[in-house]
């Protein structure tokens, strides 16, 4: 795992591959992050994040403290539930693919939020996912 922690970073044209083959190793949970960002104003630009679940973590690294995080031109590979954290993060000109884990649905991330918030944020459909 590469854990991003700076303020203020900027991380351009890396990749961080997550190459636990679940399949090699029935019994265990395979769910391992690749990437942890959790610095307030980061900016990935043109990075790789490869993984299966759980590659993209995007957090902020205290409770309650805002954190925000700009992807652009990034590549985001991973399997279920790959895109996860409570950080502002936003996604720009990102390819996000989804591979075919042979879960039901394709669903790549899913949004979580308190209760306090929850009435006034608009809950986004599941995309569909293209898969490999």
């Amino acid at each position: 795992m590469a854990t991003f922690a700076a303020r203020d970073l900027t991380v351009k044209n890396v990749t961080v591959a997550n190459s636990f083959d679940k399949k090699g190793h029935p019994g265990t949970a395979g769910q391992v992050v690749a990437v942890n960002a959790e610095g307030d104003r980061q900016v990935y630009e043109n990075d790789r994040f490869l993984g299966h679940q759980d590659t993209l973590l995007a957090r902020a690294s205290k409770a309650g403290a805002l954190t925000h995080q700009y992807f652009r031109g990034d590549q985001i590979t991973g399997g279920t539930d790959f895109i996860f954290g409570n950080a502002d993060a936003v996604f720009d000109h990102d390819t996000v693919d989804a591979r075919d884990n042979g879960a039901a649905g394709g669903l790549f991330t899913r949004a979580r939020h308190s209760s306090s918030t929850a009435a006034s944020l608009p809950t986004a459909p599941a995309i569909p996912s293209r898969t490999r």
